[in-house]
């Protein structure tokens, strides 16, 4: 019997825990503020620019080729979104990749809101972090 009352206080407590909302998913939950298409503020960016919808978020490189997030997540089982923080001000996600040699890369990236038309992106993947700043097309 007092192994069932540990139990049940170690449970309440893990599911009260409220961190990060890690949903693994297929489709992005961006917030109404982040839909839209930004653009980077260095016209030479390597990332040019993010068009955000309400269930996906496609990357537009320098040499126009784009990046369909919800297409290469659903390519592969070994692909996985996981929403972290959705708010009023940041949107945080993580794109988890298994590589073929059966290494997990984990792909982090936070939207922080400057303003009503401009945004601070945050990247990180295990080596690195890099940011830059996008500004809402009209």
């Amino acid at each position: 019997m007092k192994n069932y009352i540990y139990i049940t206080i170690f449970l309440t407590l893990i599911s009260c825990q409220n961190d990060d909302t890690n949903i693994d998913n297929s489709s992005f939950n961006p917030p109404d503020w982040l839909i839209g298409t930004w653009d980077n503020s260095y016209e030479t960016a390597f990332l040019k620019t993010y068009i955000i919808t309400n269930n996906n978020v496609i990357l537009e490189y320098q040499n126009n080729d784009l990046l369909d997030y919800t297409e290469f997540i659903n390519k592969s089982s070994d692909n996985t979104l996981i929403e972290h923080e959705i708010t009023e001000n940041k949107y945080r996600y993580t794109i988890r990749n298994k590589l073929p040699d059966g290494e997990i890369s984990d792909y982090e990236v936070s939207f922080v809101k400057v303003s009503n038309n401009e945004l601070k992106l945050y990247i990180t993947i295990p080596t690195s972090m890099t940011s830059s700043t996008y500004y809402k097309r009209n």
